[in-house]
Protein backbone atom coordinates (compact mmCIF):
# COMPACT_ATOMS: atom_id res chain seq x y z
CA UNK A 1 0.00 0.00 0.00
CA UNK A 2 1.66 3.12 -1.22
CA UNK A 3 0.51 6.70 0.05
CA UNK A 4 -0.18 10.00 -1.94
CA UNK A 5 1.10 13.20 -0.03
CA UNK A 6 -1.66 14.93 -1.93
CA UNK A 7 -4.60 16.24 -0.42
CA UNK A 8 -7.53 16.47 -3.19
CA UNK A 9 -10.33 14.41 -4.15
CA UNK A 10 -9.95 10.69 -5.63
CA UNK A 11 -10.47 9.64 -9.42
CA UNK A 12 -13.04 7.32 -9.25
CA UNK A 13 -12.50 3.82 -10.78
CA UNK A 14 -14.34 1.75 -12.99
CA UNK A 15 -14.96 -2.07 -13.00
CA UNK A 16 -16.95 -4.14 -15.70
CA UNK A 17 -18.12 -0.69 -17.56
CA UNK A 18 -19.75 0.38 -14.34
CA UNK A 19 -18.75 2.93 -11.24
CA UNK A 20 -17.59 0.91 -8.53
CA UNK A 21 -19.14 0.81 -5.22
CA UNK A 22 -16.36 2.69 -3.30
CA UNK A 23 -16.61 5.90 -1.55
CA UNK A 24 -17.49 8.94 -3.92
CA UNK A 25 -15.26 11.39 -1.83
CA UNK A 26 -12.71 11.22 1.04
CA UNK A 27 -11.56 13.82 3.33
CA UNK A 28 -9.95 16.70 1.78
CA UNK A 29 -7.19 16.44 4.32
CA UNK A 30 -4.91 13.80 4.61
CA UNK A 31 -3.65 10.93 2.34
CA UNK A 32 -5.76 9.27 -0.19
CA UNK A 33 -5.86 5.06 -0.05
CA UNK A 34 -6.26 2.84 -3.11
CA UNK A 35 -8.88 0.30 -1.95
CA UNK A 36 -8.57 -1.53 -6.14
CA UNK A 37 -4.42 -2.20 -6.30
CA UNK A 38 -1.12 -1.45 -5.43
CA UNK A 39 -1.03 1.39 -7.54
CA UNK A 40 -1.43 4.87 -5.92
CA UNK A 41 -3.93 7.80 -7.62
CA UNK A 42 -1.75 10.87 -7.94
CA UNK A 43 -3.65 14.01 -8.21
CA UNK A 44 -2.16 17.03 -8.99
CA UNK A 45 -3.92 20.38 -8.73
CA UNK A 46 -7.57 18.95 -9.05
CA UNK A 47 -7.26 15.29 -10.90
CA UNK A 48 -4.57 13.24 -11.79
CA UNK A 49 -5.39 10.28 -14.26
CA UNK A 50 -4.92 6.85 -12.36
CA UNK A 51 -1.80 4.69 -13.06
CA UNK A 52 -2.82 1.00 -14.51
CA UNK A 53 -5.43 -0.62 -16.24
CA UNK A 54 -8.90 0.50 -16.62
CA UNK A 55 -11.60 -1.17 -18.31
CA UNK A 56 -12.85 1.32 -20.74
CA UNK A 57 -15.86 -0.36 -21.67
CA UNK A 58 -18.44 1.90 -22.12
CA UNK A 59 -21.51 2.09 -20.03
CA UNK A 60 -24.94 1.48 -21.73
CA UNK A 61 -26.84 4.17 -23.40
CA UNK A 62 -29.08 5.85 -20.57
CA UNK A 63 -29.12 9.32 -18.69
CA UNK A 64 -26.02 9.68 -16.86
CA UNK A 65 -26.28 9.33 -13.61
CA UNK A 66 -25.58 11.71 -11.03
CA UNK A 67 -24.47 9.47 -8.19
CA UNK A 68 -20.83 8.96 -6.57
CA UNK A 69 -18.58 8.46 -10.40
CA UNK A 70 -19.34 12.31 -10.90
CA UNK A 71 -17.32 13.94 -7.81
CA UNK A 72 -17.97 17.86 -7.46
CA UNK A 73 -15.53 20.21 -5.23
CA UNK A 74 -17.85 22.57 -3.28
CA UNK A 75 -15.36 24.96 -2.66
CA UNK A 76 -13.66 25.47 -6.65
CA UNK A 77 -17.36 24.62 -8.26
CA UNK A 78 -15.16 21.94 -10.73
CA UNK A 79 -17.11 19.19 -12.05
CA UNK A 80 -14.33 16.15 -12.78
CA UNK A 81 -14.08 15.03 -16.20
CA UNK A 82 -16.30 12.19 -16.94
CA UNK A 83 -14.47 9.25 -17.89
CA UNK A 84 -17.50 7.77 -19.70
CA UNK A 85 -17.39 9.84 -23.96
CA UNK A 86 -20.83 7.90 -24.14
CA UNK A 87 -23.34 10.49 -25.50
CA UNK A 88 -25.99 11.42 -22.84
CA UNK A 89 -29.89 10.66 -25.03
CA UNK A 90 -32.28 13.45 -23.92
CA UNK A 91 -35.46 11.94 -23.79
CA UNK A 92 -38.21 13.72 -26.02
CA UNK A 93 -40.57 15.47 -24.81
CA UNK A 94 -43.86 13.74 -23.81
CA UNK A 95 -47.10 15.79 -25.95
CA UNK A 96 -49.07 15.25 -22.89
CA UNK A 97 -47.95 18.18 -20.85
CA UNK A 98 -51.09 19.43 -20.12
CA UNK A 99 -52.86 23.30 -21.04
CA UNK A 100 -49.95 26.05 -20.90
CA UNK A 101 -51.23 28.45 -18.97
CA UNK A 102 -52.05 32.01 -20.05
CA UNK A 103 -48.98 35.04 -20.09
CA UNK A 104 -50.69 37.98 -19.00
CA UNK A 105 -49.12 40.89 -20.83
CA UNK A 106 -51.76 43.27 -20.56
CA UNK A 107 -52.38 42.63 -16.40
CA UNK A 108 -52.34 46.11 -16.51
CA UNK A 109 -55.36 47.05 -18.20
CA UNK A 110 -57.41 44.41 -16.47
CA UNK A 111 -60.71 45.83 -14.92
CA UNK A 112 -61.26 45.66 -11.55
CA UNK A 113 -63.25 43.72 -9.63
CA UNK A 114 -67.05 45.19 -8.20
CA UNK A 115 -65.19 45.74 -4.72
CA UNK A 116 -62.05 47.31 -5.78
CA UNK A 117 -64.25 50.26 -7.82
CA UNK A 118 -66.49 50.83 -4.97
CA UNK A 119 -63.80 51.92 -2.74
CA UNK A 120 -61.99 54.01 -5.68
CA UNK A 121 -65.75 55.45 -6.14
CA UNK A 122 -65.54 56.37 -2.74
CA UNK A 123 -62.60 58.19 -2.47
CA UNK A 124 -63.30 59.77 -5.76
CA UNK A 125 -66.67 61.07 -3.84
CA UNK A 126 -64.59 62.48 -1.08
CA UNK A 127 -62.14 63.99 -3.09
CA UNK A 128 -64.82 66.04 -5.31
CA UNK A 129 -66.71 67.31 -2.32
CA UNK A 130 -63.78 68.54 -1.08
CA UNK A 131 -62.56 70.43 -3.95
CA UNK A 132 -66.31 71.86 -4.30
CA UNK A 133 -66.05 73.48 -1.05
CA UNK A 134 -62.57 74.85 -2.15
CA UNK A 135 -64.23 76.24 -5.30
CA UNK A 136 -67.42 78.06 -3.40
CA UNK A 137 -65.10 79.56 -0.81
CA UNK A 138 -62.42 80.14 -3.47
CA UNK A 139 -64.69 81.96 -6.08
CA UNK A 140 -66.42 83.69 -3.30
CA UNK A 141 -63.85 85.07 -0.78
CA UNK A 142 -61.24 85.80 -3.88
CA UNK A 143 -60.37 89.72 -3.93
CA UNK A 144 -61.09 91.21 -7.47
CA UNK A 145 -59.23 94.26 -8.59
CA UNK A 146 -60.91 95.64 -12.20
CA UNK A 147 -58.33 97.55 -12.65
CA UNK A 148 -55.17 95.12 -12.12
CA UNK A 149 -52.38 94.24 -14.84
CA UNK A 150 -50.58 91.84 -12.63
CA UNK A 151 -50.36 88.41 -14.22
CA UNK A 152 -50.86 86.24 -11.55
CA UNK A 153 -53.78 88.15 -10.02
CA UNK A 154 -55.63 87.67 -13.25
CA UNK A 155 -55.00 83.96 -13.46
CA UNK A 156 -56.27 83.66 -10.07
CA UNK A 157 -59.38 86.10 -11.11
CA UNK A 158 -60.17 84.26 -14.44
CA UNK A 159 -60.21 80.68 -11.87
CA UNK A 160 -62.44 82.18 -9.41
CA UNK A 161 -64.65 83.82 -11.84
CA UNK A 162 -64.90 79.78 -13.66
CA UNK A 163 -65.39 78.55 -9.77
CA UNK A 164 -68.66 80.65 -9.68
CA UNK A 165 -69.79 80.54 -13.22
CA UNK A 166 -69.94 76.22 -12.77
CA UNK A 167 -70.83 76.20 -9.17
CA UNK A 168 -74.57 75.48 -9.93
CA UNK A 169 -73.22 73.00 -12.10
CA UNK A 170 -70.99 71.22 -9.42
CA UNK A 171 -73.12 71.09 -7.25
CA UNK A 172 -75.63 69.20 -8.73
CA UNK A 173 -72.92 66.43 -9.23
CA UNK A 174 -72.70 66.92 -5.17
CA UNK A 175 -76.16 66.38 -4.71
CA UNK A 176 -75.75 62.91 -6.65
CA UNK A 177 -73.22 62.08 -4.27
CA UNK A 178 -75.46 62.91 -1.34
CA UNK A 179 -78.10 61.25 -2.47
CA UNK A 180 -76.15 57.79 -3.55
CA UNK A 181 -73.95 58.28 -0.06
CA UNK A 182 -77.71 58.36 1.79
CA UNK A 183 -78.39 55.13 -0.15
CA UNK A 184 -75.49 52.96 0.59
CA UNK A 185 -74.87 54.42 4.27
CA UNK A 186 -71.87 56.36 4.10
CA UNK A 187 -73.28 58.17 6.68
CA UNK A 188 -69.88 60.92 6.63
CA UNK A 189 -69.54 61.44 2.99
CA UNK A 190 -73.44 62.59 2.98
CA UNK A 191 -73.23 64.55 6.30
CA UNK A 192 -70.41 66.42 4.39
CA UNK A 193 -71.85 66.53 0.97
CA UNK A 194 -75.54 67.73 1.55
CA UNK A 195 -74.76 71.30 2.91
CA UNK A 196 -72.74 71.80 0.23
CA UNK A 197 -75.41 70.88 -2.44
CA UNK A 198 -77.80 72.44 -0.73
CA UNK A 199 -75.71 76.14 -0.85
CA UNK A 200 -74.56 75.94 -4.32
CA UNK A 201 -78.22 74.51 -5.79
CA UNK A 202 -80.94 76.05 -3.46
CA UNK A 203 -80.24 79.59 -4.44
CA UNK A 204 -80.52 78.75 -8.37
CA UNK A 205 -83.92 77.14 -7.46
CA UNK A 206 -84.92 79.93 -5.41
CA UNK A 207 -84.88 82.07 -7.91
CA UNK A 208 -86.51 79.93 -10.67
CA UNK A 209 -89.34 79.41 -8.41
CA UNK A 210 -92.56 82.10 -9.44
CA UNK A 211 -92.10 85.85 -8.25
CA UNK A 212 -94.95 88.14 -6.82
CA UNK A 213 -94.89 91.15 -9.53
CA UNK A 214 -93.84 94.07 -7.79
CA UNK A 215 -96.48 97.19 -7.84
CA UNK A 216 -95.99 99.56 -10.60
CA UNK A 217 -97.40 102.91 -11.64
CA UNK A 218 -98.43 102.44 -14.74
CA UNK A 219 -98.14 100.57 -18.66
CA UNK A 220 -94.44 99.12 -18.86
CA UNK A 221 -92.47 98.85 -21.76
CA UNK A 222 -91.30 95.66 -23.10
CA UNK A 223 -87.72 95.30 -24.52
CA UNK A 224 -86.31 92.40 -26.50
CA UNK A 225 -82.50 91.98 -25.96
CA UNK A 226 -80.97 89.80 -29.05
CA UNK A 227 -77.30 88.65 -29.28
CA UNK A 228 -77.78 87.96 -32.94
CA UNK A 229 -74.42 86.05 -33.81
CA UNK A 230 -72.56 87.59 -36.65
CA UNK A 231 -72.36 84.10 -38.81
CA UNK A 232 -75.75 83.85 -38.22
CA UNK A 233 -77.92 83.88 -41.59
CA UNK A 234 -81.42 82.91 -40.63
CA UNK A 235 -82.89 86.38 -41.27
CA UNK A 236 -86.31 85.45 -41.54
CA UNK A 237 -86.19 83.08 -38.00
CA UNK A 238 -85.02 85.96 -36.25
CA UNK A 239 -87.28 88.60 -37.58
CA UNK A 240 -90.69 86.89 -37.39
CA UNK A 241 -89.97 86.11 -33.66
CA UNK A 242 -89.13 89.30 -33.57
CA UNK A 243 -92.57 90.36 -35.25
CA UNK A 244 -94.57 87.89 -32.91
CA UNK A 245 -93.20 89.35 -29.70
CA UNK A 246 -94.02 92.87 -30.78
CA UNK A 247 -91.51 94.37 -28.74
CA UNK A 248 -91.32 98.33 -27.83
CA UNK A 249 -87.19 98.18 -27.56
CA UNK A 250 -85.00 95.65 -29.54
CA UNK A 251 -81.77 96.40 -28.76
CA UNK A 252 -78.84 94.10 -30.83
CA UNK A 253 -75.75 92.71 -30.04
CA UNK A 254 -72.96 91.44 -33.19
CA UNK A 255 -74.94 93.47 -35.40
CA UNK A 256 -73.60 93.68 -39.22
CA UNK A 257 -74.40 94.96 -42.68
CA UNK A 258 -76.38 91.88 -43.62
CA UNK A 259 -78.44 92.41 -40.14
CA UNK A 260 -78.66 96.45 -40.73
CA UNK A 261 -80.10 95.84 -44.16
CA UNK A 262 -82.93 92.97 -42.88
CA UNK A 263 -84.01 95.36 -40.28
CA UNK A 264 -83.94 98.52 -41.90
CA UNK A 265 -86.16 96.47 -44.75
CA UNK A 266 -88.43 94.73 -42.83
CA UNK A 267 -88.82 96.87 -39.43
CA UNK A 268 -88.02 100.33 -40.51
CA UNK A 269 -91.32 101.41 -40.61
CA UNK A 270 -92.29 99.90 -37.27
CA UNK A 271 -89.09 101.30 -35.56
CA UNK A 272 -88.19 104.42 -36.49
CA UNK A 273 -85.86 105.25 -33.91
CA UNK A 274 -82.29 104.04 -34.38
CA UNK A 275 -79.58 104.35 -32.71
CA UNK A 276 -76.01 101.93 -33.46
CA UNK A 277 -73.70 100.71 -35.60
CA UNK A 278 -72.46 97.72 -37.62
CA UNK A 279 -69.01 96.17 -38.39
CA UNK A 280 -67.98 92.72 -39.82
CA UNK A 281 -66.84 91.17 -36.59
CA UNK A 282 -68.68 90.50 -33.25
CA UNK A 283 -68.80 93.75 -31.97
CA UNK A 284 -71.80 95.60 -33.52
CA UNK A 285 -74.36 97.12 -31.80
CA UNK A 286 -77.74 98.91 -32.32
CA UNK A 287 -80.95 99.92 -30.45
CA UNK A 288 -84.41 100.00 -32.40
CA UNK A 289 -87.64 101.48 -30.79
CA UNK A 290 -91.12 102.68 -30.70
CA UNK A 291 -90.39 104.93 -28.25
CA UNK A 292 -89.18 108.33 -29.14
CA UNK A 293 -85.70 109.16 -28.06
CA UNK A 294 -85.78 112.22 -25.56
CA UNK A 295 -81.78 112.44 -26.05
CA UNK A 296 -79.46 112.43 -28.69
CA UNK A 297 -78.26 109.14 -28.83
CA UNK A 298 -74.69 107.64 -28.33
CA UNK A 299 -73.17 105.16 -30.48
CA UNK A 300 -69.59 104.80 -29.76
CA UNK A 301 -69.27 104.85 -25.53
CA UNK A 302 -66.35 103.40 -25.02
CA UNK A 303 -65.54 100.82 -22.27
CA UNK A 304 -62.11 99.58 -21.90
CA UNK A 305 -59.48 99.18 -24.29
CA UNK A 306 -60.54 97.73 -28.04
CA UNK A 307 -62.88 99.25 -30.12
CA UNK A 308 -66.29 97.76 -29.00
CA UNK A 309 -69.08 100.21 -29.56
CA UNK A 310 -71.77 100.55 -26.61
CA UNK A 311 -74.77 102.11 -27.11
CA UNK A 312 -76.98 104.82 -24.94
CA UNK A 313 -80.05 105.97 -25.75
CA UNK A 314 -82.66 107.76 -23.36
CA UNK A 315 -86.44 107.08 -23.58
CA UNK A 316 -89.15 107.76 -21.18
CA UNK A 317 -91.08 104.98 -19.64
CA UNK A 318 -94.12 106.35 -18.00
CA UNK A 319 -93.14 109.85 -17.73
CA UNK A 320 -89.87 109.00 -16.44
CA UNK A 321 -86.62 109.26 -18.40
CA UNK A 322 -84.73 105.88 -18.60
CA UNK A 323 -81.33 105.54 -19.98
CA UNK A 324 -80.75 102.52 -21.97
CA UNK A 325 -77.76 100.88 -22.45
CA UNK A 326 -77.17 98.25 -24.56
CA UNK A 327 -73.98 96.46 -23.30
CA UNK A 328 -71.49 93.69 -24.70
CA UNK A 329 -68.66 92.74 -22.87
CA UNK A 330 -65.67 90.22 -23.75
CA UNK A 331 -65.53 86.81 -23.43
CA UNK A 332 -63.09 85.61 -20.74
CA UNK A 333 -61.64 82.97 -23.00
CA UNK A 334 -57.92 84.11 -22.29
CA UNK A 335 -55.95 85.77 -20.07
CA UNK A 336 -55.57 88.83 -22.42
CA UNK A 337 -59.30 88.54 -22.74
CA UNK A 338 -60.27 89.02 -18.92
CA UNK A 339 -58.13 91.94 -18.76
CA UNK A 340 -59.84 93.79 -21.69
CA UNK A 341 -63.24 92.62 -19.38
CA UNK A 342 -62.14 93.64 -16.32
CA UNK A 343 -61.46 97.06 -17.78
CA UNK A 344 -64.67 96.89 -19.84
CA UNK A 345 -66.49 96.15 -16.69
CA UNK A 346 -64.53 98.61 -14.10
CA UNK A 347 -65.55 101.47 -16.95
CA UNK A 348 -68.70 100.80 -17.09
CA UNK A 349 -69.03 100.94 -12.85
CA UNK A 350 -67.66 104.59 -13.51
CA UNK A 351 -70.41 104.97 -16.11
CA UNK A 352 -73.23 104.05 -14.40
CA UNK A 353 -71.80 105.82 -10.60
CA UNK A 354 -71.81 109.14 -12.90
CA UNK A 355 -74.95 108.40 -14.91
CA UNK A 356 -77.90 110.34 -12.98
CA UNK A 357 -81.15 108.89 -14.69
CA UNK A 358 -82.73 105.30 -14.01
CA UNK A 359 -80.54 102.81 -16.18
CA UNK A 360 -82.30 99.77 -18.11
CA UNK A 361 -78.59 98.15 -18.29
CA UNK A 362 -79.14 95.08 -20.80
CA UNK A 363 -76.71 92.66 -23.53
CA UNK A 364 -74.68 89.93 -23.97
CA UNK A 365 -72.38 90.28 -20.06
CA UNK A 366 -70.43 87.09 -20.93
CA UNK A 367 -70.98 86.38 -16.84
CA UNK A 368 -73.38 84.33 -14.81
CA UNK A 369 -75.85 86.04 -11.90
CA UNK A 370 -73.35 84.05 -9.66
CA UNK A 371 -70.16 85.60 -11.32
CA UNK A 372 -68.30 88.79 -8.88
CA UNK A 373 -69.69 90.90 -11.81
CA UNK A 374 -73.04 90.55 -10.84
CA UNK A 375 -72.41 91.09 -7.14
CA UNK A 376 -70.72 94.20 -7.95
CA UNK A 377 -74.07 95.31 -9.73
CA UNK A 378 -75.82 94.25 -7.57
CA UNK A 379 -74.36 95.67 -4.02
CA UNK A 380 -74.77 99.10 -6.62
CA UNK A 381 -78.60 98.52 -6.43
CA UNK A 382 -78.83 96.62 -9.87
CA UNK A 383 -81.47 93.77 -10.05
CA UNK A 384 -81.54 90.99 -12.65
CA UNK A 385 -85.05 91.11 -14.55
CA UNK A 386 -85.03 87.39 -14.35
CA UNK A 387 -84.47 87.77 -10.14
CA UNK A 388 -87.67 89.88 -10.55
CA UNK A 389 -90.24 88.45 -12.02
CA UNK A 390 -88.38 85.21 -13.96
CA UNK A 391 -89.35 81.89 -13.59
CA UNK A 392 -87.35 78.84 -14.47
CA UNK A 393 -83.15 78.81 -14.90
CA UNK A 394 -83.49 80.77 -17.73
CA UNK A 395 -80.15 79.95 -19.09
CA UNK A 396 -79.40 81.96 -22.72
CA UNK A 397 -75.98 79.66 -23.99
CA UNK A 398 -74.87 78.24 -25.91
CA UNK A 399 -77.76 77.38 -27.94
CA UNK A 400 -76.09 75.34 -30.68
CA UNK A 401 -72.89 73.15 -31.17
CA UNK A 402 -71.85 70.17 -28.66
CA UNK A 403 -72.53 71.94 -25.86
CA UNK A 404 -76.13 72.10 -26.07
CA UNK A 405 -76.31 68.13 -25.18
CA UNK A 406 -75.05 68.77 -21.83
CA UNK A 407 -77.38 66.80 -19.58
CA UNK A 408 -77.54 69.93 -17.18
CA UNK A 409 -78.71 73.53 -17.93
CA UNK A 410 -76.54 75.95 -20.08
CA UNK A 411 -75.56 79.29 -18.74
CA UNK A 412 -77.31 82.54 -18.01
CA UNK A 413 -74.86 85.16 -19.48
CA UNK A 414 -77.31 87.89 -21.32
CA UNK A 415 -79.21 89.80 -18.92
CA UNK A 416 -81.56 93.00 -18.11
CA UNK A 417 -80.71 95.12 -15.17
CA UNK A 418 -82.66 97.86 -13.82
CA UNK A 419 -81.62 100.34 -11.08
CA UNK A 420 -83.88 101.53 -8.56
CA UNK A 421 -86.64 103.09 -9.57
CA UNK A 422 -87.56 100.66 -12.28
CA UNK A 423 -88.78 96.77 -11.82
CA UNK A 424 -90.41 93.90 -14.10
CA UNK A 425 -93.54 92.50 -14.63
CA UNK A 426 -92.62 89.63 -16.85
CA UNK A 427 -89.23 87.67 -18.01
CA UNK A 428 -88.55 84.74 -20.10
CA UNK A 429 -86.20 83.84 -22.83
CA UNK A 430 -86.89 83.41 -26.56
CA UNK A 431 -85.49 81.15 -29.42
CA UNK A 432 -83.32 82.80 -31.37
CA UNK A 433 -83.25 80.94 -34.59
CA UNK A 434 -79.65 80.15 -35.71
CA UNK A 435 -77.80 82.23 -33.21
CA UNK A 436 -75.91 80.43 -30.34
CA UNK A 437 -77.52 82.61 -27.97
CA UNK A 438 -81.75 82.86 -26.80
CA UNK A 439 -83.38 86.07 -26.77
CA UNK A 440 -84.25 88.03 -23.40
CA UNK A 441 -87.96 89.16 -23.58
CA UNK A 442 -88.74 91.26 -20.69
CA UNK A 443 -91.15 94.06 -19.56
CA UNK A 444 -90.42 97.04 -17.47
CA UNK A 445 -92.46 99.47 -15.46
CA UNK A 446 -92.18 102.03 -13.55
CA UNK A 447 -92.02 100.88 -9.66
CA UNK A 448 -94.63 102.19 -7.37
CA UNK A 449 -94.75 102.38 -3.55
CA UNK A 450 -95.12 99.39 -1.60
CA UNK A 451 -98.94 99.04 0.20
Amino acid sequence: MKISSFSAPRKARVRDGRPTSAKAREPLDGPVFDDLDDEPVLTHDLIREPVGDVDETPPPPGPTSLSAPTLIDMTTRTTTEDISAAPTEVPAPSDDTGPTPPVRRWAFFRFPTWAQRKRTLHKQAWAVVVLVYAQLFFGYFFPHDYRSDSEAHLLFAWAAFMAQTFLYHAGLVVGVIAAVALWRGKHCLFTLAMPLAVLTVAPVWWSAMPKTPQPTTGPGVKVMSINLLMINHDVDGILDEVARENPDVIMLQEYTAHWHTAFHTRLGEDYPYFAGIHQEDSFGSAIYSRVPFTERPVTEMKLGEMKMPQVRAVIEIDGLPVALYNVHLLPPRSLSYTRYQHRQFADLLERLRDEPRPVVLAGDFNFTGSSPMARDLDIRGYADTHDLAGVGVDATWPVKGSMRYWPVPGLRIDHVFLSDHLTATSHRTGYGAGSDHRPVITTIARRGALQ
